[in-house]
C-alpha cells in the first residue's frame, strides 16, 4: 500500500498548478471577505469537496491508457488499490482541514468582537469534514463503477440533487409547519452543543466510508480490464 501511495504522491504533483490555484482561490475570498464567517464557511466546504476530488481523479489517471491492467500486475490485490483510495482521501482531508481550521483561527483573531468560541470553530470543522468523506464515499464506488469524466460527473449530480433536496425540504416544511421545523432547528442545537454530537457525527461518517469501502471493493473484483 505504501507504493501506492507513493504513485498517488507522485500523480498528485502533475496538478500543482491546480492545488496552487485552489489555496490562492480560498486566500482571495478569506481577504476579500476581511475573514467573515460565511466565507469561512464556504471556503472549508470548498476545501473538503477538492481535498475529496482530487483523490477520485487519482483513479482516472490509473484508468489512463489502459493502466489498470498494468497495475494489477505489481503485488498489489485489488482491495488494496480501493483501500489505499480511500486511505489517500482520508489524508488528503486532514490537510484541507487543518488549512481550514488555521483560516477559522484566523477569522477569529480579525473578528475578535464577533469570535466564535473554539469548540463552535471545532464543530464546523467536524461537520465540514464529514461532509468531506461523505462526498468521498459517494464518489469512490460511482468512479470505479462508471470511470473517466462520466463518473465524476455523475457523483456531482447526486450530490448536487441531495443538498437541493434537502435545501428545498427545509423551505416546504418552514412554511408547511413552521413550528415543527423550529423545534427541529432547537433540538439540532441542543444536540450540536451537546457532548455526543462530534462521537455521533464521526461514527455516522466512518459508517458511511466502511459502506462505500465495501461496495468500492465489490466493484473492484468485478471489474474486468
Amino acid at each position: 500500500m505504501k507504493g501506492l501511495l507513493v504513485k498517488d504522491w507522485y500523480q498528485l504533483k502533475e496538478i500543482k498548478r491546480l492545488i496552487v490555484v485552489m489555496v490562492l482561490v480560498c486566500l482571495f475570498l478569506f481577504i476579500g471577505n476581511g475573514g467573515e464567517g460565511n466565507s469561512i464557511s464556504f471556503i472549508f466546504g470548498y476545501l473538503m469537496i477538492m481535498m475529496s476530488m482530487m483523490a477520485v481523479m487519482t483513479i482516472g489517471y490509473d484508468e489512463m491508457n489502459n493502466g489498470f491492467p498494468f497495475l494489477m500486475t505489481f503485488p498489489v490485490t485489488r482491495k488494496q488499490y480501493v483501500i489505499e483510495k480511500y486511505v489517500l482521501g482520508i489524508l488528503l482531508l486532514l490537510l484541507g482541514w487543518i488549512f481550514g481550521m488555521v483560516l477559522s483561527i484566523g477569522n477569529e483573531m480579525l473578528n475578535t468582537p464577533k469570535a466564535e468560541s473554539p469548540l463552535v470553530i471545532l464543530l464546523q470543522g467536524v461537520i465540514f469534514f464529514a461532509v468531506g468523506l461523505l462526498f468521498m464515499s459517494v464518489s469512490m464506488p460511482i468512479q470505479l463503477k462508471m470511470g473517466g469524466e462520466k463518473g465524476r460527473i455523475v457523483a456531482v449530480l447526486i450530490l448536487m440533487a441531495l443538498t437541493v433536496a434537502f435545501v428545498l425540504g427545509g423551505r416546504v416544511l418552514g412554511k408547511a409547519a413552521p413550528e415543527v421545523l423550529q423545534k427541529i432547528l432547537k433540538n439540532m442545537n441542543v444536540f450540536m452543543s451537546g457532548n455526543f454530537f462530534i462521537p455521533v457525527v464521526a461514527a455516522v461518517a466512518a459508517l458511511f466510508v466502511i459502506l462505500s469501502a465495501f461496495i468500492s471493493v465489490r466493484i473492484m473484483e468485478k471489474k474486468e480490464f
